[in-house]
């Protein structure tokens, strides 16, 4: 992950509690990133982001890591 700083507000239910996976090849740092809150599991999926250098990130074959980090039950909002 990016370095450490406070969690961001839920818009949703307005809790501290806001968090994010990039998801990508690991050769290009290019792939996706999935925000979500883990109070109320309302989030947004970005699709084709560069990954910063110093960010962690899963790789899209590493389907165990993704399901460590990322919620099965986030409610993605309409864009």
């Amino acid at each position: 992950m990016l370095p450490m700083r406070e969690k961001l507000v839920c818009p949703n239910c307005g809790e501290k509690e806001v968090d994010y996976a990039y998801i990508g090849n690991m050769d290009t740092r290019v792939g996706y990133m999935v925000v979500w809150c883990e109070n109320c599991n309302h989030g947004i999926h970005v699709s084709r982001v560069e990954v910063p250098e110093n960010a962690e990130m899963i790789a899209f074959e590493d389907d165990e890591k993704f399901q460590e980090k990322v919620p099965e039950v986030i409610q993605y909002d309409e864009a």
